[in-house]
């Protein structure tokens, strides 16, 4: 959890009443031992990333998508992105986003995606798989390089 300081303005900081001096935790504000002045803080909470939750799709739209991925052993990112079930499917895969492809599969169930989860569990990876200025992932070759 990362947390930071931000002290009160000059006018709010002058107080000398007991109180002032006395560190509260419930309202966030603590003691300055150096100056003998009281200031707030603030929490900022830095969690882990989460998942974005998918949209439901149509069946049609989950047909389609399932479709493309059966029948095409290159993966176009510009094609993919045509497709609702599809959006965002290829960056997940060319970023290896083990959580984000398995949200995918979660929803479409699909051979493909299925044999990518597995070799991502067996050999994670970091980093990029094809270049950007690339758009295409070969299916076959991308599993291959996970084994």
């Amino acid at each position: 959890m990362l947390s930071f300081s931000m002290p009160l303005p000059e006018e709010m900081m002058s107080r000398t009443d007991s109180a002032a001096l006395e560190p509260e935790a419930a309202t966030g504000t603590q003691m300055d031992a150096e100056a003998g002045t009281e200031t707030e803080t603030e929490t900022v909470s830095a969690e882990e990333p989460s998942v974005p939750q998918r949209a439901a799709f149509s069946p049609s739209q989950i047909a389609q998508g399932v479709e493309y991925l059966a029948t095409h052993n290159q993966w176009n990112r510009d094609e993919m992105e045509k497709i609702p079930a599809l959006q965002g499917l290829w960056d997940a895969v060319n970023t290896y986003q083990l959580d984000l492809i398995r949200s995918f599969n979660d929803q479409l169930a699909s051979t493909p995606l299925t044999a990518i989860l597995e070799g991502l569990e067996r050999t994670p990876k970091t980093g990029y798989y094809a270049a950007k200025a690339d758009h295409v992932i070969t299916l076959s070759t991308y599993i291959k390089r996970l084994r």
